[in-house]
Order: structure tokens, then C-alpha cells, then sequence
């Protein structure tokens, strides 16, 4: 043991350090607090899908519909439009003596059948078909081929001798519809019954009411005779009906005359022509086969970016309902002979109001 300057012992065990602070080197280990026990993870649980999740889900596929089939159908309008043979109307209203009635928002559409070429035939079959976007109705309105109507110059004739101009314009008889029956006619279609036929054949046939002289008619009096056989339309009228035509029958059940008259003709032939439309409404696939086999041959004023428009609003069309008249319409026409031909002479102020009525709702 050492001593002090005064001689006093020192005790070094006052000064040293507690045990515990003299770790000899060792890190000082740190206090940590015991961590809680980890819990299992839960897996997620799936909300629900409600009403909400159907509906967007629904509306998801319904839109990828839509602009699928607009994709198709702006693609099979533009074949459309080219197969067709355009011939532009020429300026049919610009000289009649009374300016006719038109409305943007409708759309009048001459069709015309001929009977042989599409140059310098008579106008045989006459239909105005006219598109009311304000009411979605297709209107289609049927014109006796026997109807006096008065032509350029003052003469009166039957509406079927207005012959087709060169290289297929309809224009004369949209001239005769607008200055005797005051409606102006947009556009005109012009097809002969050939390219009728193949139309209906395009879209596989067509299915029409028919009575039982009609059947007997088409089975006994028509070349259609070979083919057909009475009891088997029958039978299909009774099971169905109506009755399954090739494009052929279809041509001669739309032609049948000498069974009746001229107003019952016309009636046969928007029969077919609603057929062709039902036909086609219930199966848009349907307009593939047309545009590639029934178009060619066409003659139409409506330009190519016209005829594309039009076929972009039918799926709009397929839901418009149809309406049908005639001209003349009942009791507004007296029959006549005229060098020595039977016509029918129009009151022509009251089938024009009716017309007009009819068209544009006015």
C-alpha cells in the first residue's frame, strides 16, 4: 500500500470503479424492449361486385360492340359506295313552276325498277321511300305506273313512260314526282329487276304473306309453274305463315297484275321490300353478301360520302318502324282510257297534301 505526502495510506479500492462499469473491453450491450409477437396475416378479402360492377362491366362490352360493328359497318359502306355506280341528279327542281316541299331533317329516296338495260327503259316500278329522323320512321310510298301525271310541255302521260337518262339518271321521274305531287326527291335508286332478284338472293330469299290465288297464280299461270308446287306453299302458309321466295319468285310475286290491279301490284311490292328489311334487321351479317353481290349494277345519285353516312346511322335505321301508303291514295282518282290506254287521273292537289302529310308530317 503507498502513502501520501503526509505519510497517510491510500486506499485505492475508494477510487476505483464499480464492477459493473468495467465492461474490459467488451460493447456495451443496449437494453432493448421485447418486440410483441407478430400476428398471422389475414388474406384479402374480395369486396363484394354489386349492381354497379355488373352494369359497368355490361356497358364495357356493349360499347366494344358498338364500335366494332361501326368499324364493319363504315368499312362495308365504303365498298358499298364504290360498287354502286353513281350518276348525280341533274338540276330536276330548278325550273318546275311551284318550288316543291323538303325538310333536312328527311330524306326522300326515288327507287325505280326497269324492266331490261338500265339506259332508255321506262321507269316500271316507282317507290319514294323517305327517312324521318325526328320520328325514326322509314316511310315508303308506292306510285301507280298507270298515274296521269303531266310532263315538261304541258302533255299528259303515264308516269312509267318517263324514260331513264343517259348513263342511268332517274332525274325525269324525280322531276314528275316534284312538279305534279310538290315533294322533292333527294336522291334516286335505279336498279333493274335483275339486280332485284339478285338482292333478294344475296340475302338468301325473303318470306311473304300470300293468299291462296295468289299461290295458285305463281303455280299455274307464271314459268314459275316448273318449280313451284301449290300444295307445298300452302302448306307453308298454314305451318309459318308466310311463304320462303327465291329472288326469281320474289321478282314475279312483286310483277303479279292481271290477278287484280295496279294498287295491289304496288302493294306486293312493299310487301317484299319490308321482308327484305326484316330480313336484314334480324341479321346484319346479311349486308356482307349484299354490298359483294347484289350492289353491282346499281345506279343511285347519292354520292360515295352520302351513301357512307347513311350506312353509318343503320344500326339507328334498324329500329325505325315503317309506314306505308300509295299514290293516289284511296278515293282521290278516277280510271280513264286514254288513246286507248287505261290510266288512273289524280285529284292532284289532294295527293299532294296527303303526300306532304305523309312525308313530312305536315
Amino acid at each position: 500500500m503507498r502513502h501520501d505526502e503526509s505519510g497517510k495510506e491510500i486506499d485505492w479500492q475508494a477510487y476505483a470503479p464499480p464492477p459493473e462499469a468495467m465492461n474490459y473491453g467488451e460493447p456495451e450491450k443496449k437494453q432493448v424492449s421485447p418486440k410483441p409477437p407478430l400476428k398471422a396475416k389475414q388474406p384479402k378479402q374480395k369486396k363484394p361486385r354489386g349492381r354497379n360492377g355488373l352494369a359497368r362491366r355490361v356497358l364495357l362490352w356493349l360499347l366494344i360492340v358498338l364500335l366494332t360493328l361501326s368499324g364493319v359497318t363504315a368499312s362495308l359502306a365504303v365498298v358499298a359506295a364504290f360498287r354502286m355506280n353513281i350518276a348525280p341528279m341533274q338540276p330536276t327542281h330548278a325550273d318546275i313552276a311551284r318550288s316543291p316541299s323538303s325538310s333536312p331533317l328527311v330524306t326522300t329516296i326515288l327507287i325505280i325498277g326497269v324492266d331490261g338495260a338500265i339506259q332508255n327503259s321506262r321507269a316500271d316500278a316507282l317507290m319514294l321511300a323517305s327517312i324521318d329522323h325526328r320520328t325514326a320512321t322509314l316511310r315508303l310510298t308506292s306510285i301507280a305506273r298507270d298515274t296521269l301525271v303531266r310532263y315538261p310541255g304541258g302533255d299528259f302521260r303515264r308516269i312509267n313512260e318517263a324514260t331513264v337518262g343517259q348513263h342511268g339518271s332517274g332525274s325525269r321521274a324525280a322531276r314528275l314526282i316534284a312538279e305534279n305531287f310538290g315533294i322533292r326527291v333527294d336522291h334516286y335508286v335505279l336498279l333493274n329487276f335483275g339486280i332485284f332478284a339478285n338482292i333478294i338472293d344475296a340475302i338468301g330469299g325473303v318470306s311473304v304473306p300470300m293468299t291462296t290465288r295468289e299461290i295458285n297464280y305463281l303455280t299455274s299461270r307464271t314459268w314459275l309453274r316448273r318449280y313451284l308446287n301449290a300444295a307445298d306453299l300452302q302448306r307453308q302458309m298454314e305451318q309459318n305463315g308466310a311463304v320462303r321466295l327465291t329472288g326469281q319468285q320474289a321478282l314475279m310475286f312483286s310483277r303479279i297484275r292481271t290477278l287484280d290491279d295496279d294498287f295491289a301490284r304496288a302493294g306486293r311490292q312493299r310487301i317484299v321490300m319490308n321482308a327484305t328489311l326484316q330480313r336484314v334487321r334480324r341479321n346484319p351479317f346479311l349486308l356482307v353478301p349484299l354490298v359483294f353481290n347484289g350492289l353491282p349494277g346499281v345506279y343511285t345519285s347519292i354520292s360515295h360520302a352520302r351513301v357512307v353516312s347513311l350506312a353509318l346511322s343503320a344500326p339507328l335505321l334498324a329500329v325505325y318502324r315503317v309506314a306505308e301508303h300509295r299514290i293516289p291514295a284511296p278515293g282521290t282518282f278516277r280510271n280513264e282510257t286514254r288513246n286507248r290506254q287505261f290510266v288512273v287521273a289524280p285529284n292532284y292537289a289532294e295527293n299532294a297534301r296527303l303526300l306532304r302529310a305523309f312525308v313530312y308530317g305536315r
